[in-house]
């Protein structure tokens, strides 16, 4: 059997597909992981790879001298997207590398937005092969400090905003997106980030302690709903562009 490729550029070691990879897997795709953290080298050859992903993680986009493989990323997503126009898949970090890949700009937040909260979907989104399918607003999953901005307006559609952030959720040309929020959370995984001690400290520094046992009463709540809007993401992403 062929299998189809996936290339993952893995930035910190407790966040991963999650919900994504499963379905990946499931539907017989071969998945790639480049664990940048660990020193893994980004492969030279791109051509043989359907879709890349960038994942989340813990430090910023600008942080190119303490985190050299930045700067590596930030080339192979360039010459992904824009020269051979291959389907992608940003998620939060990834999103906003995606961002200043394409001209953006990736600025701090005038309000941290962590936690669940709603999304609304913009007038363009109606005329989105995915995103034409989803309800108007929904509530998603956020662990961010930054935010895009300064997009060229010409070659990306801004399909989703919160009242905190503009930019939730950005195409550029057919199939790359920038998903500003984690839609391939499980139920395990904010327990799991929570566990971790940076990431830990950040949530409790912008919120205290208290708030961890409400946002893990929310999941319980949304989780559900949000992997039936990963699911749907995925279906229409993998009928459409692999």
């Amino acid at each position: 059997m062929i299998y189809k490729k996936i290339l993952v550029f893995q930035h910190v070691e407790i966040e991963d597909l999650a919900l994504f990879g499963k379905l990946f897997i499931t539907e017989g795709f071969e998945i790639e992981y480049v664990r940048l953290y660990d020193g893994d080298k980004i492969p030279v050859n791109l051509e043989s790879y359907v879709a890349m992903i960038s994942l989340g993680g813990s430090m910023d986009t600008w942080m190119e001298e303490k985190y050299p493989w930045i700067l590596d990323e930030k080339n192979a997503i360039r010459r992904f997207v824009v020269d051979m126009n291959k389907p992608f898949i940003g998620l939060c970090l990834g999103c906003q590398l995606l961002a200043e890949v394409l001209g953006g700009k990736v600025i701090k937040s005038k309000v941290p937005e962590i936690g669940f909260s709603e999304i609304s979907f913009l007038d363009l989104a109606n005329k989105d092969k995915i995103f034409k399918l989803f309800p108007k607003k929904i509530t998603v999953f956020q662990w961010h400090n930054f935010e895009v901005t300064n997009l060229d307006l010409k070659k990306n559609n801004i399909l989703a905003s919160s009242k905190i952030v503009p930019v939730q959720l950005f195409r550029y040309k057919k199939k790359a997106y920038g998903i500003q929020f984690h839609l391939e959370l499980e139920k395990e995984t904010i327990s799991k980030w929570l566990d971790d001690e940076i990431y830990k400290k950040n949530f409790e520094e912008n919120f205290g302690k208290k708030d961890i046992t409400k946002v893990l009463r929310q999941q319980k709540i949304y989780i559900k709903k949000l992997n039936t809007f990963c699911e749907l993401f995925f279906s229409e992403f993998k009928k459409n562009f692999l």
